[in-house]
């Protein structure tokens, strides 16, 4: 299994899960500076897309009304993958 995070911008900003997650052997790279990472996305084994609103947070996902889904088809989860990826050639 392959596994990578696009985090937003630069580590300054994101420290504790730039450090939680290279501690647990998952790869992360940032998006382009020019531009805020809005997107909330997980792609697992290409062939499973979570895509929706909520931040990663204690809130977000227990005390927040958000919204995501869960889409079982590897050609979205292949768009996905390549949007992911172009947005850090921005």
């Amino acid at each position: 299994m392959s596994i990578y995070v696009v985090l937003e911008n630069s580590i300054e900003t994101n420290q504790a899960a730039y450090s939680y997650l290279r501690a647990n052997g998952i790869e992360v790279r940032f998006d382009s500076p020019d531009r805020i990472l809005h997107a909330r996305v997980v792609v697992i084994d290409g062939k499973v897309a979570f895509i929706g609103s909520h931040n990663w947070s204690e809130s977000g996902l227990y005390w927040n009304n958000e919204v995501s889904v869960e889409i079982k088809s590897k050609e979205v989860a292949q768009e996905v993958i390549s949007y992911i990826m172009s947005i850090q050639n921005l």
